[in-house]
């Protein structure tokens, strides 16, 4: 038999003795197997949360709801100000008193969803005739959220192009377009603002999406020898052959009514009526 497991062996059964003698009896389970002693981390490890952007505004209401109520500034406020605040919440008055001193010194706050105020507010300045975006950005910020830099202005530029403006069309995309975004693409790159000028009626974003959506296409349909470009000039040239066919096909077909415009329907409705007055009359 190996020594040495013979010399654990025996080890382990002394240690188990000692346990089992008079002096330690009754013998409990944290004493054979101790558990590790918890730190104070491990005991506020609850609290180390991220911070929401529902939690965050919720904080900084709280916060100048208190100083409304109490008549001090934010800085003003104590650590037992904020152990006040931070009742009912994930984080400690630590983090929640930095959290706080963060907003109002940066005056910034994470954006959220657009309420219907704020459509509001941005349709009524951009009609006053206000065209600087970072002054209709603040104008905004300042009589709905109390001079916080909520919005800025590439915000609210995107809002009103992709959202409100009613002049944009939101439609299904025409060959036509498609091959006037191809063709600038081919010419400019990804500079998406010239690209959007070729076309009427669509933002820069959707044309940006509409761009990349078709060169997915196009990378899903090129062969082993084809490349980017020539791909992008087949499906050019489709678009061109799918209009001409199109042209063709309104060119040929007969006209609404066979050729029957309003005038000659009338017309021929009187001589109708006349034949059946002369018939009932010669009967």
């Amino acid at each position: 038999m190996n020594f040495n497991l013979m010399y654990a062996y025996m080890l382990r059964c002394s240690q188990y003795a000692d346990h089992f003698c008079s002096a330690n009896w009754p013998v409990t389970e944290t004493q054979i197997n101790p558990q590790p002693v918890t730190s104070i981390d491990d005991q506020n490890k609850k609290y180390k949360r991220t911070w929401k952007k529902n939690q965050v505004e919720e904080i900084f209401s709280r916060a100048t709801k208190h100083c409304i109520e109490t008549g001090r500034n934010i800085e003003d406020l104590t650590i037992k100000d904020f152990e006040v605040l931070a009742r009912d919440c994930d984080q400690t008055p630590e983090q929640v008193m930095n959290k706080v001193n963060e907003i109002h010194q940066s005056g910034t706050l994470r954006p959220g969803i657009w309420s219907q105020s704020e459509d509001d507010l941005l349709k009524d300045l951009l009609r006053k005739g206000i065209e600087k975006w970072g002054q209709i950005a603040s104008l905004l910020n300042k009589e709905i959220h109390k001079g916080l830099r909520i919005r800025t202005g590439k915000q609210c530029k995107e809002r009103w192009n992709n959202y409100l403006n009613p002049d944009v069309n939101r439609g299904a995309w025409t060959d036509k377009e498609d091959l006037k975004i191809l063709e600038s693409y081919k010419q400019n790159g990804n500079k998406w603002s010239i690209i959007a000028k070729s076309i009427k009626n669509r933002t820069e974003s959707s044309v940006k999406n509409r761009i990349k959506s078709l060169l997915n296409k196009i990378k899903q349909d090129l062969t082993a020898i084809d490349d980017i470009s020539s791909g992008i000039d087949k499906l050019i040239n489709k678009k061109r052959q799918n209009m001409i066919v199109i042209s063709e096909n309104s060119s040929a077909s007969p006209k609404s009514g066979y050729g029957v415009t309003k005038k000659s329907f009338s017309e021929l409705s009187k001589v109708i009526s006349q034949s059946c007055a002369k018939e009932s009359f010669d009967s």
